[in-house]
C-alpha cells in the first residue's frame, strides 16, 4: 500500500482550508526613524513632540538622549470627547494626584443625547510616581495634565508617594448632538476635591464614505460595507469622505505580491512572496511610518495614493494554496511512484484601503481599512 509519510487526506484537506489573507495592523501613530549609529528618533503625530533614544540590546536597555519619555501623551484632560452614535463607547479618564475616585455622575445637559455609567476604575495608593524622564532628568508628573510637579532629585520620600485614580466611563450615544457630563472627584477618604465637567460630542465618527469607480463601497460606521462590492475592472478613482470634525491624513493601497512554488525533498508547496518595505525611501527597513513598520521581507505591497485619484487594484489572488507529495512505494514486489496533490485558488484579489485620519477635537489618530474585491478572470 501507499506510504505517504505526512501528507494523506487530512493534510490535503488542511491545505485547502488555508486562507492567506493577513490583516493590516497599524501601531500607535508614532513615526520612528533609525539614525546613523545606534540611535533612533521617535515623533508623535498627535503631539508633534520628538525624542531621541540610544539603542540597547532590547527595548528595556534603550536610553533617552533628548526630549521626554511621555512625548506621546496628549494630556488634554478629557474636557472634550467624541463618541459614536448608536454604540457603547468606553472612555478611560486619568485623575490628578490626590484624586482617587468619582461619584455623583450625572448628565448636566443632553439627557436625550447620551447615557452614562461608571464601568470601572483603577486606584493607586501610596505608589511611587517618578516615571518620566526629560533628557536624563526624572520628574514627578501629573498623570492628568502632564504638568511637571517637581524634580525627583529634589523630592522627599513623602512627595514621591502619591494617591490617584483612573475612572472608566461607559457612554452610549443615543443621537447626534452635544451633551455635558458632570461628576464629583474625591480623595482617598471619599471627600470632595472638585467638580469636573466633560463635553461629549455624539456623531458618526471617522470615515463617512469610500467610493471606488463611482460606486460606494463603505458608508459610515453603522452601515459599514455596501452589498456587491466586487469589481472586474483593474482600476478606478478612489474617493474618501470624512465625517465632520475629522481630517484625512493619508491613504495607502495594500495589495498582495503573489506566490511562489518551492520544492523541498518530496514536497512541493506554495508560499506568499515577500517584498522589501521601505516607506520613506531612506535605504533601510528599520523605521515606522504612519504606524506601519518597515520590513525587509514584508508580505504586502504598500502604495501611498492621493484622494480622488485613480488607483490600481491587486492582480494576485488573496488565497492560493498548492501542495504535492511524491513517494516511491512497493507492492507485491513491484516498485511504483505515487503522488498526492491539492490546489486552491479563490480567483479574487483583495485590495485593502488603509485610511489614516485625525480627530480635530481630541487630536487622536485612528485608521480604517476597507476591502475592494476584484474578480480575476470572468465572473
Amino acid at each position: 500500500m501507499s506510504k505517504f509519510s505526512r501528507l494523506g487526506a487530512s493534510a490535503l484537506a488542511l491545505v485547502l482550508s488555508i486562507a492567506l489573507v493577513s490583516p493590516v495592523t497599524v501601531s500607535a501613530m508614532t513615526d520612528v526613524n533609525k539614525n546613523s549609529g545606534d540611535t533612533y528618533t521617535k515623533t508623535s503625530k498627535e503631539t508633534g513632540k520628538t525624542t531621541t533614544w540610544s539603542k540597547g540590546d532590547d527595548e528595556y536597555d534603550d536610553e533617552l538622549i533628548s526630549g521626554a519619555s511621555d512625548f506621546e501623551e496628549t494630556y488634554y484632560n478629557h474636557k472634550k470627547e467624541r463618541v459614536q452614535v448608536g454604540e457603547y463607547n468606553f472612555l478611560k479618564v486619568p485623575l490628578s494626584y490626590g484624586q482617587v475616585s468619582v461619584s455623583k455622575v450625572k448628565i448636566k445637559s443632553g439627557k436625550d443625547i447620551v447615557a452614562v455609567k461608571v464601568a470601572g476604575y483603577e486606584k493607586y495608593i501610596n505608589v511611587r510616581c517618578d516615571e518620566v524622564n526629560e533628557a536624563g532628568t526624572r520628574y514627578i508628573v501629573d498623570p492628568a495634565t502632564g504638568k511637571r510637579i517637581k524634580k525627583v532629585a529634589d523630592a522627599t520620600v513623602d512627595e514621591k508617594l502619591k494617591n490617584y485614580g483612573i475612572v472608566k466611563f461607559r457612554i452610549y450615544g443615543k443621537k447626534i448632538g452635544d451633551a455635558v457630563i458632570q461628576y464629583q472627584v474625591n480623595d482617598v477618604n471619599g471627600n470632595k476635591v472638585a467638580i469636573r465637567k466633560m463635553k461629549i460630542s455624539v456623531g458618526d465618527t471617522g470615515v463617512k464614505s469610500v467610493k471606488f469607480a463611482g460606486k460606494e463601497i463603505y458608508a459610515d460606521a453603522l452601515v459599514y460595507h455596501k452589498a456587491n462590492t466586487y469589481f472586474s475592472k483593474k482600476s478606478g478613482k478612489l474617493k474618501v469622505t470624512m465625517n465632520k470634525g475629522y481630517a484625512l491624513k493619508r491613504i495607502y493601497v495594500i495589495t498582495d505580491p503573489g506566490y511562489e512554488d518551492v520544492t523541498e525533498g518530496n514536497y512541493k508547496h506554495r508560499r506568499p512572496k515577500t517584498v522589501r518595505l521601505d516607506l520613506n525611501g531612506d535605504g533601510d527597513c528599520l523605521d515606522t511610518i504612519d504606524g506601519i513598520e518597515e520590513k525587509e521581507d514584508n508580505n504586502k505591497i504598500y502604495t501611498k495614493v492621493k484622494n480622488g485619484k485613480k488607483i490600481k487594484l491587486g492582480s494576485q489572488p488573496s488565497e492560493s494554496a498548492y501542495l504535492k507529495e511524491t513517494s516511491t512505494n512497493e507492492l507485491d514486489g513491484k516498485e511504483y511512484q505515487s503522488s498526492a496533490e491539492s490546489l486552491l485558488v479563490n480567483g479574487l484579489s483583495n485590495t485593502q484601503i488603509l485610511i489614516i485620519y485625525q480627530d480635530k477635537l481630541t487630536k487622536k489618530y485612528d485608521y480604517k481599512t476597507v476591502d475592494i474585491f476584484r474578480v480575476l478572470g470572468k465572473k
